[in-house]
Parts: C-alpha cells; structure tokens; sequence
C-alpha cells in the first residue's frame, strides 16, 4: 500500500487480497500457514530477480493464470527483495514504465 496513493486493497475471500492501481490489478497475495503466497501480474520474463525468487505459477485455477510470475514470502529478511519484485509489477501498470 505504501507503492503509492493510488494502490487499493481488494479482498479476496478470508486468506487473499489483490493490489490494485487505478482499475488494473498488478498483484495478487493469498495468506498460507507459514508463508504469504504472491502472484505479480508479469511473465516471469518479464521480472528483472537477481536472487531468483521468483517462479513460474503452473495451475492456480482461474484466478490465477499460468506463466504469470510467483514469489512465496516466508522470513522477513526477503521484504525488500519482494517489494523490489512487487514494484516492477507496479510500476508495469501504473503507466510509470519503471521509472
């Protein structure tokens, strides 16, 4: 939520919420026991990840599209580098073409 002001929270059922900017959803994070389960809106491709974080989602249901970008957040010591990920999906949608 912090991305920017124009980033909205939509809740998903009791265990997902999606982020928002304007009306184009660009991440998708579902709460599991241990570990919160993040969807960036992104071809892996796409996902500049020095660490290698990220994965390939093969079959989540509808919801949740093959070949978009995955990162399973387990310790605190991977908040930046997530956010670092969830940022590029931010700024894909919300026009700032990374800037």
């Amino acid at each position: 939520m912090n991305l920017d002001t124009s980033v909205r929270e939509h809740i998903r059922g009791d265990r997902a919420a999606a982020y928002k900017t304007i009306d184009t959803n660009f991440a998708l994070v579902r709460s599991r026991q241990s570990y919160l389960q993040i969807k960036l809106l992104m071809k892996t491709d796409e996902v500049i990840d020095p660490k290698g974080l990220c994965s390939k989602v093969t079959s989540f249901g509808t919801a949740w599209a093959d070949d978009w970008a995955r990162v399973m957040l387990s310790s605190p010591d991977q908040l930046e580098d997530v956010m670092a990920l969830i940022r590029q999906a931010f700024d894909k949608y919300s026009g700032d073409g990374g800037a």
